[in-house]
């Protein structure tokens, strides 16, 4: 997907990498809702050059005027650059290596808890 349609405008659908997660950031999104209404506002921010508020607004209104329906083609646009991106991809891959880590560590300070816990109490 090349382009996308947004209240008669034709946008660029910019490419979701490192440099799309830095301006997510600037704009104060949490990573961990990227693909929720504050993602779809700070993609359309970024391909459209709006500011964060005026695509916000601009949101809003479409809302309004289009019976409570969310502009399918932003967020359409939005996820398919996700799918195609390689960073996100490879993003993904690893919060589930690291995933496994955290639970791995979490597993080895339960069992050493549980040994000194055994310990101190064969010892009294």
């Amino acid at each position: 997907m090349g382009t996308f349609k947004f209240n008669g405008e034709e946008y660029e659908a910019r490419t979701v990498d490192f440099e799309y997660l830095v301006f997510a950031d600037k704009l104060g999104v949490d990573t961990d809702h990227l693909f929720g209404v504050a993602g779809m506002n700070c993609y359309l921010s970024y391909c459209t050059g709006m500011r964060e508020r005026e695509a916000a607004a601009a949101i809003n209104e479409y809302v309004i005027n289009n019976s409570g329906k969310f502009p399918e083609e932003v967020m359409d646009a939005y996820l398919a650059k996700c799918e195609e991106s390689g960073f996100f991809r490879a993003l993904d891959k690893g919060q589930e290596a690291n995933k496994g880590a955290a639970e791995t560590e979490e597993e080895i300070r339960e069992e050493t808890t549980e040994k000194k816990a055994t310990r101190k109490s064969a010892t009294e």
